[in-house]
């Protein structure tokens, strides 16, 4: 565990990255106190039977830490007020979330980089992400989905760390659709999933729809594409690097976000639903009438509640 906090010690960038860092160190910490002032809890000075100077030191740093801890803990709350602030304004924009979930280092910034044309920090090492990055994914111009890249998970997280991240492992949580995305050229790949399976469970996003995406499909040899297409016979395969896949998976997102097929009819002088209708929802057809469209569209549960007056 201590190489783990290390390695996220060096990968935090932002505030609520460092803090989650700190207090999961501490947490650490704190219960290992005792052992490393064993030497000189055995120390004795004034009147027989007072307390040792070393058993005095333990208790005083062992109060700063459970401080540091509460005041840490305090600042984390400000900044999950300022998300959930944050994520109700992007609510005010009714679009489904798509959040990239799987072990460290499969690949899930390259491909929130690849799809949305973005920047988002990736690079080829364990807990490249601490942070989530939210990006727009848009199909042929029109109807677009939310896309968010989540810190990776390892084999037994320690419980703490799910704690200090869970904040950040919210967006997996109330996200439409998980993709889970795989290393295919990892020889743990198996193990890996079920690592990721188990994590979602712990967070509560057992229930979410998923999407299985074997990526670094490039690198994989052909007895690994084998066994990997016999245990995830619905899985999408991609690489970011040969770019084969990628409409295949956008193409399922898409399908899985906008599955709920609605009819409606619109009068003319609404036209902002109109608008709302032609850039956010797949339009199957579009009659015309004397006083206004009949629309048949698929969408997703956030637009057909705005379009609920005018369901036919």
């Amino acid at each position: 565990q201590e190489v783990i906090l290390r390695i996220f010690e060096s990968r935090a960038q932002t505030r609520e990255a460092t803090l989650q860092v700190e207090l999961a160190s501490l947490e650490y910490s704190l219960p290992r106190l005792a052992h490393s002032y064993g030497d000189m809890a055995r120390q004795r000075g004034g009147a027989f039977g007072s307390k040792g100077s070393g058993e005095t030191k333990l208790e005083l740093d062992r109060r700063k830490i459970q401080e540091k801890i509460y005041s840490i803990k305090k600042e984390l709350e400000k900044v999950r007020k300022n998300r959930q602030t944050q994520r109700k304004q992007r609510e005010k924009i009714p679009l489904p979330v798509c959040a990239l979930v799987g072990y460290t280092n499969a690949g899930k910034s390259s491909l929130l980089n690849v799809l949305t044309c973005s920047d988002v920090y990736e690079k080829d090492e364990l807990f490249a992400t601490l942070d989530t990055s939210t990006r727009r994914l848009s199909k042929d111009g029109k109807f677009s989905i939310l896309m968010t890249d989540t810190v990776g998970f390892i084999k037994n997280l320690p419980h703490n760390l799910i704690d200090a991240f869970r904040s950040t492992l919210e967006e997996a949580v109330i996200s439409d659709v998980l993709v889970i995305v795989l290393d295919s050229s990892s020889d743990d790949v198996l193990e890996n999933y079920q690592t990721t399976v188990n994590v979602l469970e712990e967070i509560g996003a057992e229930k979410n729809k998923r999407l299985i995406v074997l990526n670094k499909w490039d690198l994989a040899d052909s007895f690994q594409k084998m066994k990997l297409q016999e245990h995830f016979n619905n899985a999408i395969c991609t690489s970011t690097k040969t770019k084969d896949g990628l409409e295949d998976l956008i193409n399922r997102i898409f399908e899985i976000c906008m599955e709920n097929q609605v009819q409606c009819f619109v009068p003319y002088e609404n036209g902002k639903i109109i608008s709302l209708i032609k850039r956010e929802c797949f339009i199957i057809s579009e009659t015309n009438k004397d006083d206004g469209i009949v629309f048949t569209v698929k969408t997703n549960p956030e637009i057909e509640n705005l379009l609920k007056d005018f369901l036919i």
